[in-house]
């Protein structure tokens, strides 16, 4: 295969993944006889594709994946194993783009109750969004190994309690709302976090912010899946200010707001006025209500510190996360002082926070130079070595 085919597969798989395991897995109901079978059609275009690239190529992964499950169904049937009508799959189209994108389907499959609360997040990201299980692991700070093993079983439950794939009906649809936003979010903060040139991160970006839109056509009367459609819409709307020319990392309030993308935070802006006149507001409400405090300077406006801070307040109350807390500690900073919230932040140093970057930036950030601070070198060395992206580490070189 020469190397301009293999990059042509590579972003199709990359664009095109996640709808059709999607697609597959909603019509076999197995989500890892689904992967199975998009793996081998991937397999088979390594040896196919060579001398003539299909006009469509996600349709003739989607044709030879579809073929390889109704081979599997009916050796599974001689065997008298889960009998799935293999009609299903030959209702398709052939053609991916004239089949609605049901990822969402999978997703509310991925957090139904019977489906560990840990794993649901984590199972969306791998099976909808194509996520690795090492960078799952990495953002949720769990070892690659278990990880793996866990995402195994869960992909097991949803096949042998032939959970139905579905957007269920109130209340279940309150009690798993919650998981996919967070799998949408989950996503796309990976992506923004993506080395420059790692295609997948665009990607991820690029997907979850479909998938919020999508979400909140099905769901518009949900306050929070138009708080979060505010928060994605924002952080997107800033992005081109977050490195200079040289590439070097830009903290928010730094910004140069001349070159902020107006019509995404204006879209930030009516998605978070549709949220407030919901009922439900929730932590992505509150996010957002962050987010456009700190957009204010757009309009000449100062930040309003101690209001963030009580908006923060107000979200570690709704959940308090790692992020959430660390994120306080920052703006607290602004309003009470670099020393007093970095001594909140040490406070919070536990074993579980060992190796999570965020967490030591935000304490080498707000320590460095405090005559207090007897931690200086060792947050420093840890903010720095945890570090993987050049334009932050330019920053903290720089600091």
């Amino acid at each position: 295969m020469t190397d301009v085919v293999q990059r042509h597969l590579d972003a199709i798989v990359r664009e095109s993944y996640g709808r059709l395991l999607a697609i597959l897995a909603s019509r076999c109901r197995d989500v890892e006889a689904a992967e199975d079978a998009l793996a081998d059609a991937i397999e088979q275009a390594l040896e196919s594709w060579p001398h003539t690239i299909p006009s469509n190529p996600a349709a003739w992964l989607l044709t030879a994946a579809r073929r390889r499950l109704v081979d599997g169904i009916r050796h599974h049937r001689r065997l008298d194993v889960r009998p799935i009508n293999e009609h299903e799959l030959w209702e398709l189209d052939a053609e991916p783009d004239a089949i609605p994108d049901e990822r969402l389907r999978l997703m509310f499959v991925c957090a139904h109750p019977s489906i560990a609360p840990s794993m649901r997040t984590a199972l969306m990201l791998q099976c909808v969004l194509g996520v690795s299980a090492d960078r799952i692991a990495s953002a949720m700070l769990v070892a690659p190994a278990t990880m793996g093993q866990r995402l195994v079983r869960a992909k097991a439950k949803i096949r042998d309690a032939g959970l139905p794939f579905d957007v269920p009906g109130p209340p279940s649809l309150e009690q798993r709302l919650g998981y996919v936003l967070d799998a949408i979010y989950a996503a796309y903060t990976t992506g923004t976090d993506a080395l420059p040139g790692d295609a997948d991160g665009a990607e991820l970006e690029s997907e979850a912010r479909h998938l919020a839109r999508v979400l909140a056509d099905l769901l518009p009367g949900h306050a929070e899946v138009w708080g979060l459609l505010s928060v994605l819409l924002a952080t997107s709307g800033r992005s081109p200010a977050r490195f200079d020319d040289h590439g070097c990392f830009v903290p928010l309030n730094k910004q140069d707001t001349g070159a902020w993308h107006t019509g995404l935070l204006d879209e930030a802006e009516r998605a978070l006025q549709t949220a407030a006149g919901l009922p439900g507001l929730g932590r992505y409400c509150v996010e957002a209500s962050i987010h456009s405090a700190h957009s204010a300077r757009r309009f000449g406006h100062d930040v309003p510190w101690t209001l963030i801070c009580t908006m923060y307040d107000h979200l570690v109350l709704l959940t308090p996360s790692i992020g959430a807390r660390i994120a306080r500690c920052s703006a607290r900073a602004e309003v009470i002082g670099r020393q007093q919230a970095h001594a909140e932040l040490c406070a919070m140093e536990s074993p579980a926070l060992a190796d999570h970057q965020p967490y030591w930036v935000a304490r080498y950030i707000l320590g460095r130079g405090l005559a207090t601070n007897e931690y200086s070198q060792r947050e420093h060395i840890k903010a720095f070595g945890l570090t993987r992206h050049p334009g932050i580490r330019q920053y903290l070189q720089t600091r």
